[in-house]
């Protein structure tokens, strides 16, 4: 027991006259060295004789304090009574010293402990007293024997054989007990160095084999430098700040006290966040325990309270802040800088925070590794992306990074059996409004069931690594091999690809590429380079300056005002929508690989005058930033775009046979007209007005170059030689249509789209100089042949390619004869196809719709056919050498025939003149 009558007591170290160089006793909670003293400015006060005066105001006013230090290391040395008579020999005794810790280097010194001394343990060790021990009576300072204490009139002083050491910081202890470095190295090194000035903690540590209860991913999480919020809530649960009272320190012996109290009972103690700490003490093992769990070491003393360890974590069942959300996840897959990002556009909170209530929506996501950005050339180029999304954060410029990590956020939860090959998943990025940004799925299957082990599976590209996808609450979590962009627009993605450049290159040439990049929702039907070449000169005509009013038409055409994903459409529909242009485009589905694009129709009959629907070519959508981009192998004209044989010709620049035709009376071919009237026209009846209205014209044009070989004055000279030669150049087409068959004529067949005539290898056409057609000439039609020596073209397709213009074709005039083999045949080097023409339904007797009229084209000549007139000799010469040879045939057998006969009538007549004997001459010896 201490005695009553209270003396002062000080231990005085025998070395105190060398203080600077003694080495205290080491124990097991750290110790306090004293380092030796620098120059300070008291120091050169003292030393100053003209200063002694300033010194002593200083040392009044209490304003050197620098030995701050070494006051409190003295004042642990000082008790405020006796030592007691009997000292335990199996558990320590706690003595209260007369130092009140304050903070070193602080600006206000509050005491550390409130209102509560320093506690100084002593115990009895084989009959020798030992002061300063730890909790376990171990380490410590011997005391002398009884005899050697020294009295005074207010005290005893007690001489020991070193330093008591000051008890160091929570901060120290956690940094250097050997038992707390995990738990060192999951509290923030900030957090630490506050920890110091944090007054009267009672603290619970969990021991290092404690964190062997959590997985890998939470530890790693813990360790990770995101974690520092759920670190600090940890140390928060386990840490109480006013035991039993204001300021109270729960020092074991306090705890047993109250456990005493409560009749052995357990009590509470509320933690700085105000966790219940179940305190217990077993009389029996005389240990007390925290929530059911034994102390392992107690009273650790500290400058600012006292720290005990415990075996396991206190963490409570309905406020564990290690509750592993996707972010936590995340961090403990080392997907620290994705996290990173994310937190740095304000997206964690609503993307990677799980515990947003089940009444919210599912996410899955797709992150990146630290090690694989490290690893990849092409995954730091994509990270490079965001940092430069990130540098932008101080200008408050996230859009860019933001709108690249949405797209790494699926909307919804998709496990690996919910892929399929070819699915498009919404991702968080939106455009457009509310419309969400797909992210394409690919799967690789080698067996039944889709699992890591047996199948391949991409997102956007990026390959799945690290195992089968992870379910954290309402969060889905796969690991991908690399970044995934969001998909550029439309003409970047066009031009990754060689096939589209001409596409492309009209885009720019129309300067539509902004427009079509800012319409919020889009999906583009992009033809392909072949396509725009099956336009022949049409396509020649849109490129021209002043045609590109109808060029923005035709492309503006292909833009689709909605979102079109080729695995949403349903086999069998076929769905209207609107373009950009203001007409409408149909798409059919016919079955999951056949999917066609057409125009408006009239009676079945597109009224851009294709033949063919468009076929698209792609199986699978291509992304674009604001859409999709599907293929197509056939550029789609809107109706509204008249492209007549007028413009064909100046698409061909063929001014020399545009310019003839306007010379002659043939010039309303050129704008859909109809024949100027005869005089024999007043009888004629509304059939051939309805003929003449519903037939087209092919022009064979020769070029510009072809009518160099010609002698144009010899034609100008004479209208009707011109019009003779206009003439040779123009085959009319007739609609097939029962009632324009009627009139005999030649039917263009099966066309295929954009050919202005059909064309078959020795197929004919009357021209409007053949007598068929009204003309004056016998040798007014015109054949077609293969030209066999061409070369293929490498747009010729590989299989059926015969009736195709891609490959040349000779056309001539048909029974012309020529010495040297020029001006009646011609080679066809480029073709283009008019504009439909709507036959109104008052002028058809057999429908009472409009009808679609085929009006002709152009086919482009690299030769003039000149109108062939037979010469002299191919007119009669030919006829008289005929009947020459024939009178000489004539003749030949007529007298041939009557030697014959005569010779018969003499051998008859001497035959009767014998009797029928023939006489013998006589033989002459």
């Amino acid at each position: 027991m201490v005695n009553k009558n209270h003396y002062l007591v000080i231990f005085i170290s025998i070395l105190l006259s060398n203080f600077s160089s003694t080495k205290p006793i080491e124990q097991q909670q750290q110790t306090f060295a004293i380092e030796p003293q620098t120059t300070t400015l008291i120091d050169l006060l003292s030393k100053s004789e003209e200063h002694s005066k300033l010194l002593q105001l200083i040392q009044i006013t209490r304003l050197d304090n620098q030995q701050l230090e070494l006051r409190q290391t003295l004042l642990y040395h000082l008790l405020n009574f006796t030592l007691p008579d009997s000292i335990p020999t199996e558990s320590t005794q706690s003595l209260d010293s007369l130092l009140f810790p304050v903070p070193f280097n602080a600006d206000q010194e509050v005491p550390l402990l409130g209102h509560q001394p320093q506690k100084l343990r002593i115990i009895q060790r084989d009959l020798t007293r030992f002061i300063g021990v730890n909790a376990r009576g171990q380490g410590g300072i011997s005391l002398p024997d009884s005899s050697e204490f020294q009295n005074a009139t207010n005290g005893i002083m007690i001489p020991i054989q070193s330093i008591l050491s000051l008890p160091p910081s929570l901060k120290t202890i956690i940094k250097t007990h050997p038992e707390l470095s995990t738990y060192s190295e999951i509290l923030p090194d900030q957090f630490l160095d506050q920890l110091e000035l944090l007054p009267h903690l009672t603290l619970f540590a969990p021991q290092n084999s404690a964190w062997n209860n959590l997985s890998s991913i939470e530890l790693d999480y813990l360790k990770s430098n995101f974690s520092a919020d759920d670190s600090i809530k940890l140390f928060r649960l386990a840490t109480a700040d006013n035991v039993l009272g204001n300021e109270g320190i729960g020092y074991s012996d306090l705890l047993r006290h109250e456990s005493d109290n409560h009749k052995g009972h357990s009590f509470d103690l509320l933690s700085i966040d105000g966790n219940h700490l179940s305190i217990g003490f077993d009389r029996t093992s005389k240990q007390l325990s925290i929530n059911g769990s034994e102390i392992v070491e107690q009273d650790i003393l500290a400058s600012n309270g006292v720290l005990h360890i415990l075996p396991n974590l206190l963490i409570p069942s309905g406020n564990n802040p290690l509750e592993l959300t996707a972010e936590k996840y995340l961090i403990g897959l080392n997907c620290t800088k994705f996290v990173s990002l994310f937190r740095q556009a304000n997206l964690s909170t609503p993307y990677l925070d799980n515990q947003r209530g089940d009444d919210q929506k599912g996410y899955t996501i797709l992150a990146v590794r630290d090690d694989v950005l490290g690893s990849s050339t092409s995954s730091i180029e994509e990270y490079k992306r965001f940092e430069n999304s990130v540098d932008r954060l101080n200008n408050n410029d996230t859009e860019s990074l933001s709108k690249s990590l949405k797209y790494h956020v699926i909307e919804g939860n998709y496990l690996m059996e919910d892929l399929k090959d070819g699915l498009l998943l919404k991702t968080e990025l939106k455009f457009g409004g509310e419309s969400k940004q797909r992210i394409p799925v690919s799967v690789a299957t080698k067996g039944q069931s889709i699992s890591m082990k047996s199948s391949i599976i991409g997102f956007g590209g990026a390959n799945v690594v690290g195992g089968d996808p992870v379910k954290i609450g309402n969060t889905v979590i796969y690991i991908l091999s690399q970044i995934v962009q969001p998909p550029s627009d439309l003409i970047q993605v066009a031009l990754s690809d060689i096939r589209f450049s001409t596409g492309v290159a009209s885009i720019f040439s129309a300067k539509l590429d902004h427009e079509f990049k800012n319409i919020s929702q889009l999906t583009y039907l992009m033809p392909t380079n072949k396509a725009f070449s099956n336009l022949g000169l049409i396509m020649d005509y849109l490129l021209l300056e002043k045609s590109k009013s109808d060029l923005i038409q035709v492309l503006r055409y292909h833009g689709i005002l909605e979102l079109v994903y080729l695995n949403e459409l349903k086999i069998g529909n076929s769905q209207r929508y609107p373009t950009i242009e203001g007409s409408e485009l149909y798409i059919t589905v016919h079955s999951s690989n056949n999917v066609s694009v057409h125009g408006p129709t009239i009676g079945g009959v597109a009224l851009n005058g294709e033949r063919q629907d468009s076929e698209v070519l792609n199986k699978r959508d291509k992304l674009i930033e604001n859409g999709s981009m599907q293929f197509i192998n056939q550029v789609e004209l809107p109706s509204g775009v008249n492209i007549g044989i007028r413009k064909l010709m100046m698409g061909a620049k063929a001014t020399t046979m545009l310019e003839l035709i306007q010379s002659s009376n043939l010039s309303w071919i050129l704008d859909y007209g109809s024949p100027p009237p005869s005089p024999s026209s007043k009888n004629s009846n509304q059939g051939e007005e309805i003929i003449n209205l519903g037939r087209g014209y092919t022009i064979l044009c020769p070029s510009d170059t072809a009518f160099t070989q010609v002698n144009l004055t010899y034609y100008l000279e004479d209208r009707s030689r011109l019009e003779s030669l206009i003439r040779q150049h123009i085959i009319p087409v007739y609609p097939d249509d029962d009632e324009f068959n009627s009139k005999e004529g030649v039917i263009r067949g099966d066309l295929k789209s954009f050919e202005p005539l059909y064309i078959k290898d020795g197929l004919i056409y009357p021209t409007l100089l053949s007598i068929k057609e009204g003309g004056n000439s016998r040798y007014g039609d015109i054949s077609f042949r293969s030209n066999k020596n061409h070369p293929k073209s490498s747009l010729d397709d590989k299989e059926d390619h015969e009736d195709q213009f891609d490959r040349k074709w000779l056309v001539g005039i048909k029974g012309a004869q020529s010495k040297n083999g020029l001006h009646d045949s011609s080679r066809i080097i480029n073709f283009g196809r008019a504009s439909p023409k709507i036959i109104p339904s008052s002028l058809s007797s057999s429908s009472s719709n409009d009808q679609v009229s085929f009006a002709g084209g152009v086919l482009l000549l690299d030769m003039v056919l000149e109108p062939y007139y037979p010469s002299f000799w191919d007119r009669i010469g030919k006829f008289i050498l005929v009947s020459c040879v024939f009178f000489f045939l004539l003749s030949g057998l007529a007298f041939f025939g009557w030697k014959g006969w005569k010779k018969y009538v003499d051998l008859q007549n001497k035959n009767k003149s014998t009797n029928g004997y023939l006489v013998v001459e006589p033989m002459e010896e």
